[in-house]
């Protein structure tokens, strides 16, 4: 009730709504709050995710191509990346210029 009470007072601003569903997701799920179950608490913080995944596509659609790859390798050094890199075969650096290029490809189409 509550957390939908202050989610529709966010302003009509593009992301807004991203940034304010990030925020009281992070408000929900923080350690001294005891009143949400632990497997809601994570639910909750999947959907924080995937919001803040969503701001940072937004904010990197204005970066250079060069920091756009930089951001891309920095991501797939994270463990569950590399993991897919293993087993394609390939270097997560590999895994980044694949993506990177796809991406390029897709914009030039």
């Amino acid at each position: 009730g509550d957390f939908l009470r202050q989610l529709e007072k966010t302003d009509q601003k593009p992301l807004d709504f991203y940034r304010k569903l990030v925020s009281l997701c992070n408000e929900a799920t923080a350690k001294e709050n005891k009143n949400i179950d632990r497997d809601i608490k994570k639910k909750i913080r999947n959907i924080a995710d995937f919001c803040a995944q969503i701001l940072k596509s937004e904010e990197e659609g204005h970066h250079a191509r060069s920091e756009y790859f930089s951001n891309i390798r920095a991501d797939l050094k994270r463990p569950e990346f590399e993991t897919i890199a293993q087993k394609c075969g390939i270097t997560s650096d590999q895994l980044a210029n694949l993506i990177g290029h796809v991406a390029n490809l897709q914009l030039r189409l």
